[in-house]
């Protein structure tokens, strides 16, 4: 299993509304083996608690086949998120044979699990609110 790309848009979220804002997360995942089931994709915030996962399955499939596929949905990011420039962890690819591959950016120096793949660049997302989120009365 291979991760062709990993893309979303936008890059930056504003979160102020109190409409859910989206993020549309496209991946291209090609197999030489059994099909791709399903993607799993995790952003982690600055502080490394808590994340957003999302998960991407046949229903998502845009074009293409679970064995050469672009995939694609809209993610809902609450807006109760911390704000900040958030990272995605990894990318995590499952096939019908019970295989599993995982993706994401290593700094220099830090370990995985054997089965990790490193990806060449850092995928950043920010969050932020463009409003004041105050709920005090300002009357007369």
């Amino acid at each position: 299993m291979q991760l062709v790309s990993l893309d979303f848009n936008p890059k930056t979220v504003d979160i102020s509304s109190n409409e859910l804002q989206y993020l549309t997360v496209t991946v291209n995942v090609t197999s030489d083996g059994a099909p791709i089931t399903d993607i799993g994709v995790d952003f982690i915030p600055p502080e490394g608690i808590g994340n957003l996962y999302a998960v991407l399955g046949s229903e998502d499939l845009i074009s293409g086949d679970a064995n050469d596929g672009v995939y694609q949905m809209d993610f809902g990011i609450p807006r109760t998120s911390r704000l900040g420039t958030w990272t995605m962890d990894f990318a995590l690819l499952n096939d019908q044979a019970g295989n599993q591959e995982i993706f994401g950016y290593l700094p220099a120096g830090r370990t995985r699990v054997s089965h990790f793949r490193r990806i060449r660049q850092q995928i950043l997302l920010s969050l932020l609110r463009t409003r004041s989120q105050s709920s005090e009365c300002k009357c007369p």
